[in-house]
């Protein structure tokens, strides 16, 4: 984590006695009054006052996600107090676990741990769901350090003039691109042209932090461009909040955007790296640390998880075959079928991806997902034949080299991810990308992953001769030779990948 970013926990060794004490004397306290609510209610009160100087103190320290964590406690105790809710022994239990919690976490604070908040989440939920409050959101929780470095690629964009018709004009195109995505009209094109007018807005911004929201909200838009983003999460909300920061700015006002910042770097720190925007953002705001430590799977899950995707693979990619073949566009549409059977299997690759560590082969697995999502028949299917084959074989690799996966793969797969979306909206070949993933998987044949290739390569080249001769020895059997193209394009799409 950047220094800046980093969690001072000096201020909080001063006061955590007093702290400590405090909670001690509330959890006293709520004992007493659950020993007999009807004769412990000055108890309860005591309890109440004594958490809300702890909460004050909490948020004197600049612990903003703990101090909301502690309020949610206050909520429950003042429920109690006005008797809107009987209490029980299940309340009592939940406001022990919490209390404990709370007094764990300051104390690994202390001794240096993250201030990652998320890891009091399942306290807090417990906390609202004894309120009666049905859902609980993580991002509650979520109050990342923003008093960081922005990158000079940021701050060194010089700053534009006659700045006001800049960004009305940029408004209008944000506006029009939201309604358009709103109504699923060319979503990717749309998203698109909101990242755009968004960066016209950033350099109509001084060179400081008030850039950091538009950089930020660039970063959002990558993501969902991408697929990157995890289901369930505001976007609507968050595109709109973007929006209402525009017209603050033509009004020159002074709208408040830490909530919509906080939201948005929320998205963004549970979001996959889709690009180097949001490889930038990750690191600059270290949004890793503000996550609760993932529990890897038993090695033996693992395993299990990669063989079941190994198996998906292999039957996607004979479904992919057909749908590329086309016969059945005009003979009944078995390769309309196909298409849709390869939708299927890329769903199902994604799901497993998705039961594996943070940031491994998921992202990968999503943009495959999303290009057979868009090969609805074999005519589209064509248009990205050669960058699916690539991800497929990326893909392939990924399982194979799980235990080892470097920065370089997710490299890959984010190039490649661009690519598959410029084939979708029909955009020319960037050759520069294309250049990086050459020059990326050279770096990989260094760390070994020449093997595999190869290995495909041969085996795909054996099965080219063996068609070969069976149709050579006998024309009529016509069906030795129909996956040969398939077959043979692999091995184009390997040597691409190799820059041979």
């Amino acid at each position: 984590m950047s220094q800046t970013a980093q969690f001072n926990p000096l201020p909080l060794l001063s006061v955590m006695p007093g702290i400590a004490s405090s909670l001690e004397q509330v959890g006293h306290d709520l004992d007493h009054y659950f020993a007999g609510p009807a004769a412990g209610r000055d108890a309860l009160h005591n309890a109440l006052a004594e958490l809300h100087r702890v909460c004050g103190v909490l948020q004197m320290v600049s612990l903003k996600g703990v101090t909301r964590y502690g309020e949610e406690i206050e909520k429950l105790l003042q429920e109690l107090a006005a008797s809107s809710l009987a209490p029980s022994p299940a309340h009592r239990d939940v406001i022990q676990r919490s209390l404990t919690a709370l007094t764990h976490y300051l104390e690994a604070l202390i001794d240096g741990a993250s201030n990652a908040t998320l890891r009091l989440f399942h306290q807090y939920q417990e906390l609202q769901q004894a309120r009666g409050v049905e859902m609980s959101f993580e991002v509650d929780l979520f109050f990342p350090e923003l008093s960081v470095e922005l990158p000079q690629s940021v701050l060194g964009i010089p700053l534009e003039t006659d700045v006001q018709p800049r960004i009305k004009l940029a408004r209008s195109q944000y506006q029009q691109a939201l309604l358009k995505w709103l109504r699923q009209n060319n979503p990717a094109e749309a998203l698109q042209q909101m990242r755009t007018a968004v960066l016209t807005v950033m350099t109509c911004v001084p060179q400081d932090q008030r850039r950091s929201f538009w950089w930020i909200a660039a970063g959002v838009l990558d993501c969902l461009i991408f697929d990157g983003a995890p289901p369930g999460l505001n976007a609507k909300g968050l595109l709109s909040r973007v929006d209402l920061q525009m017209k603050a700015l033509l009004e020159g006002s002074q709208a408040d955007n830490y909530p919509a910042t906080c939201e948005m770097l929320y998205l963004l720190a549970r979001s996959h790296v889709v690009s180097e925007l949001v490889a930038s953002l990750k690191q600059t705001y270290a949004l890793d640390d503000y996550l609760p430590d993932d529990s890897s799977l038993p090695l033996s899950q693992t395993a299990l998880v990669l063989e079941q995707m190994r198996t998906q693979l292999v039957v996607a990619r004979e479904s992919w075959e057909k749908c590329l073949q086309g016969d059945g566009a005009t003979g009944g549409g078995g390769s309309a079928q196909s298409c849709q059977e390869f939708i299927n299997h890329a769903d199902q690759l994604r799901a497993l991806a998705e039961g594996l560590d943070r940031n491994t082969l998921q992202f990968l697995s999503t943009q495959i997902h999303a290009g057979a999502a868009h090969c609805v028949e074999p005519e589209r299917a064509q248009r990205i034949a050669q960058d699916m084959a690539m991800a497929m074989l990326l893909l392939e690799i990924g399982i194979d080299q799980y235990s080892h996966l470097g920065s370089n793969y997710h490299d890959q797969a984010r190039i490649l991810a661009q690519r598959l979306q410029g084939s979708m909206m029909r955009m020319p070949e960037d050759t520069e990308k294309f250049a990086e993933v050459i020059a990326l998987h050279s770096e990989m044949e260094k760390r070994k992953i020449l093997g595999p290739l190869a290995n495909e390569m041969q085996g795909n080249l054996q099965h080219v001769e063996q068609g070969l001769n069976a149709f050579f020895a006998d024309p009529a059997k016509r069906e030795e030779i129909r996956p040969l193209p398939r077959l043979l394009h692999q091995v184009l799409a390997a040597m691409h990948l190799l820059s041979l």
